[in-house]
């Protein structure tokens, strides 16, 4: 009983160690991982602000850009006053876009010229100014994730149950300790009990004896001591028998006596 509750004892501690050290571990790397994902969060965040910030840029440009074209397609550009069939045509980038009457009394001819779409594309860039800002991605985070730290891979055997307890050092539990207190608990009571009395027989009876009774214990006179009825009621009916038998040998031996006489 001591071998098997100190091993109890034992067993417990060891498991209450080892879970105490798997804790530590699983908590340290939680701590890291933890750390580790709040610098992954803030690198992403900047990364996705500074993204957008350049979409948000690139847009702004291209709705200046766009207004600025839209401007010179309106805008026109007469190709001067002359005899009709005879108008100059339009500059180089621009374009017929009709005619109108024009000198005196509207006797003469007037081509009106307006930008082409390259042209208006061109004019819409120097207008707006420098280039169109690009959208791109800064770098990824690159920082490792943290690894988990190694755990105790040793297997723990402990007898203190009736069933041995064959666990790996990193797969303790409370269930497990919590089980090997019990066995503990009830060995300490076991232990503690006061120990079972022996079974007691019933006493038996001496059987009953025919003949002269023994003489009564002499005093210290010499002389034998009268007998008293201080015996045990079960001497006492032992001795009423032995009696009684005596007076039926006298009682026999007086009629064969008397037979023989006849």
């Amino acid at each position: 009983m001591s071998a098997a509750l100190d091993a109890c004892k034992k067993g417990i501690a060891l498991l209450t160690a080892q879970q105490k050290t798997n804790k530590a571990l699983v908590d340290d790397y939680n701590t890291r991982l933890t750390a580790w994902e709040a610098r992954r969060d803030a690198a992403n965040t900047v990364r996705n602000a500074n993204k957008t910030s350049r979409q948000n840029a690139q847009t702004d440009w291209d709705n200046r850009k766009q207004n600025h074209k839209n401007d010179a397609l309106k805008e026109r550009q007469n190709a001067g006053c002359g005899a009709c069939g005879t108008n100059p045509g339009c500059p180089s980038g621009w374009e017929w876009a009709g005619r109108h009457g024009c000198g005196w009394g509207n006797m003469g001819c007037e081509n009106e010229c307006k930008r082409s779409d390259a042209e208006a594309n061109a004019e819409a860039n120097r207008r707006t100014g420098g280039s169109r800002p690009e959208v791109y991605d800064d770098p990824p985070f690159s920082e490792g994730k943290p690894t988990e730290s190694a755990q105790n891979q040793t297997p723990i055997n402990i007898a203190c149950c009736e069933n041995t307890l064959n666990v790996i050092g990193s797969e303790v539990t409370e269930t497990n300790i919590t089980q090997q207190n019990e066995c503990k608990a009830d060995l300490e009571k076991k232990a503690s009990a006061p120990p079972t009395p022996p079974p007691t027989s019933a006493p038996t009876s001496a059987p009953p004896t025919f003949g002269t009774p023994p003489p009564p214990p002499a005093t210290s006179s010499g002389t034998s001591a009268p007998a008293t009825s201080s015996g045990t009621p079960q001497q006492k009916k032992i001795f009423v028998v032995i009696v009684l038998v005596i007076v039926s040998l006298i009682l026999l031996s007086s009629c064969s006596g008397l037979l023989l006489m006849i």
